[in-house]
């Protein structure tokens, strides 16, 4: 089944009072040598994060440009970036993965793909398995958010993305 576009899912949160929709605040601040693909661009351009199913048994955030920052160090923390670099490569693809959105908690996080051929490629952020073990979600963020927005909250994401 076709997903939806991404400024119809932002139409179908925004007439829900169960969802927010931030403003938007412009595009994140990123390195010099990151670019995000077109679809968060435009992500990024409708809107500055999204509040979802605050009433729902699994709500979900997903961010907005502040919060879009690289995984690592926000995953495995407290490990300082020295220790993460000593243990994980840069040649390792999850040098890429940023984060987009959450559970409702740290520990279970999305986090996107920036670069390269997964560019825009949605895996699980869990901690407990973060990045070894982090199954992808969707192939794309419109893909993520629209499976996220049809199920409005009632399946956790490793059900919902059959990852369990």
């Amino acid at each position: 089944m076709r997903h939806a576009t991404l400024p119809d899912l932002i139409k179908t949160i925004q007439v829900r009072d169960d969802c927010v929709v931030h403003p938007s605040s412009g595009q994140p601040m990123l390195p010099p040598d990151v670019s995000i693909p077109e679809e968060l661009q435009q992500y990024f351009d409708l809107c500055g994060g999204l509040d979802l199913f605050l009433d729902a048994e699994y709500p979900s955030t997903v961010y907005g440009p502040a919060s879009f920052v690289q995984a690592h160090p926000v995953l495995l923390a407290p490990l300082t970036l020295s220790e993460i670099e000593s243990s994980i490569p840069r040649s390792e693809p999850s040098w890429g993965w940023y984060l987009i959105a959450d559970a409702g908690t740290q520990n279970e996080s999305v986090v996107v793909h920036v670069g390269g051929p997964h560019a825009g490629w949605c895996y699980s952020g869990f901690w407990e398995t973060y990045p070894q073990d982090s199954p992808v979600l969707a192939r794309s963020f419109a893909a993520f958010l629209h499976a996220v927005v049809m199920d409005e909250g009632q399946t956790h994401w490793e059900q919902l993305f059959d990852k369990g």
